[in-house]
């Protein structure tokens, strides 16, 4: 298995093993895996803009996303805005050295042996990676607006907020469109 190295925060060199052969625990992630896609190769043909800048989504999760925002956008007046999307696997690769590996780096609490230090999770096992996630603004306090509005009404349209992170929201409705 691959591996990418960088320095942590606390100075130790740490070692993140790439996971391009992970499947996912979603059932979209499962059959795009199935369909010969790997995380963070998705064919480009599948993504579709999500009408903010550059940021993608496997065509499901971007029409849902598009709905979600102009509901937003007609509740609130303003615009949903996200910081990340689809991430490709040398991205989430490049995200590791800059970012740090979530909840691995040392020193691990004796709780329950995970790291405080770090924000990337391990290269291929995103479900950035899958076209199947969003981070959105204003949401990583857990607090706030946007994040109140998400919590009532995100999943009406298919996402859901990850535990561990208030900012990142899954795609989770069955896919409709026929993966190629």
């Amino acid at each position: 298995m691959a591996s990418v190295s960088y320095t942590g925060k606390s100075g130790a060199k740490i070692e993140v093993p790439i996971n391009d052969t992970n499947q996912g625990t979603s059932q979209n992630s499962k059959d795009l895996y199935a369909a010969g896609y790997r995380n963070g190769n998705i064919d480009p043909n599948t993504l579709q803009s999500i009408n903010l800048g550059s940021h993608r989504l496997y065509k499901d999760a971007a029409e849902a996303f598009v709905a979600m925002a102009s509901k937003f956008k007609e509740d609130t007046g303003k615009v949903l805005s996200v910081t990340d999307s689809y991430r490709p696997l040398q991205v989430q690769i490049d995200l590791i050295t800059r970012k740090g590996w979530y909840g691995k780096e040392p020193p691990l609490n004796s709780k329950d042996n995970r790291g405080s230090e770090g924000l990337a999770a391990t290269p291929g096992t995103s479900n950035h990676g899958w076209g199947l996630a969003v981070d959105i603004a204003g949401t990583a306090n857990g607090t706030g607006a946007v994040y109140r509005w998400l919590v009532t009404n995100a999943s009406r349209f298919g996402f859901r907020r990850d535990n561990k992170e208030p900012w990142h929201w899954n795609y989770s409705k069955p896919l409709n469109t026929p993966i190629p």
